[in-house]
């Protein structure tokens, strides 16, 4: 998954004919870039139970996407370029898993079994594209049983556990477990 992360660099960098100060310089700000839309996408979802939309909410979100993408962890960790890459995309995969145990969308009313297949396929690409560091593989695998049990303990009245069991069983597949 490394070279998967540094094609799209490489290349823009090709073709503003960018050195290689310019190519790393380009791929850490895709980094930040890419952490931050991560961040906004995880925290729209987390504030769909919000009754209420503002500008002061979306002021908010912005902050701590900002925040998120540009703390001291972050900076102090530039040198280890491959454990940003799955930082970057640790809210994506909180989203999908979110989104296979407790769907909030439409789309999972009207098409229950083709979102939950949608949203596992898209959970083991965002997990397979955070590998480029060891670490977050036993991260991320540790909030996939994590939120796997909490959906069982809060859903196994309106769920079959032949459907609990799916869903699961789909997901720790989708992770490569």
């Amino acid at each position: 998954p490394r070279l998967l992360w540094l094609i799209p660099s490489y290349i823009i960098s090709l073709l503003i004919g960018a050195d290689g100060m310019g190519f790393f310089k380009l791929f850490v700000s895709t980094l930040i870039v890419g952490a931050a839309c991560s961040f906004l996408v995880l925290e729209k979802r987390l504030r769909l139970s919000m009754s209420e939309e503002s500008f002061a909410n979306d002021l908010i979100g912005i902050a701590g996407a900002v925040f998120y993408a540009v703390n001291p962890w972050v900076i102090i960790r530039i040198q280890h370029i491959f454990l940003l890459c799955g930082y970057a995309l640790l809210p994506l995969f909180l989203y999908f898993l979110l989104e296979v145990f407790f769907p909030a969308q439409a789309n999972a009313q009207k098409h229950p079994t083709q979102y939950v297949v949608l949203q596992i396929a898209l959970l083991g690409l965002i997990f397979s594209a955070s590998a480029g560091a060891i670490h977050y593989i036993f991260y991320e695998t540790a909030i996939a049983v994590i939120v796997g049990i909490t959906a069982v303990w809060k859903q196994h009245q309106q769920l079959s556990l032949r459907g609990i069991l799916w869903r699961g069983l789909a997901s720790l597949f989708a992770i490569g477990c």
